[in-house]
């Protein structure tokens, strides 16, 4: 799923990270960050199908 969404032009200077909240049945309540960088979110794994949070990518657990 793609969440970001920016202008490649106007937007360049900019710092932008995304976070995003996910009500799950086997986890529970989770709350990722992803990597921020100039010029937009990098496209990112959040949660493998190992439980692993992906690379860069800050999770919480909420149950």
């Amino acid at each position: 799923m793609r969440i970001d969404e920016y202008d490649g032009y106007y937007d360049l200077d900019y710092v932008i990270q995304a976070w995003i909240e996910v009500k799950s049945a086997t986890y529970g309540e989770l709350e990722f960050a992803t990597p921020s960088k100039k010029g937009g979110a990098p496209d990112c794994v959040l949660l493998w199908d190992t439980g692993e949070e992906g690379k860069w990518v800050g999770m919480k657990v909420n149950k």
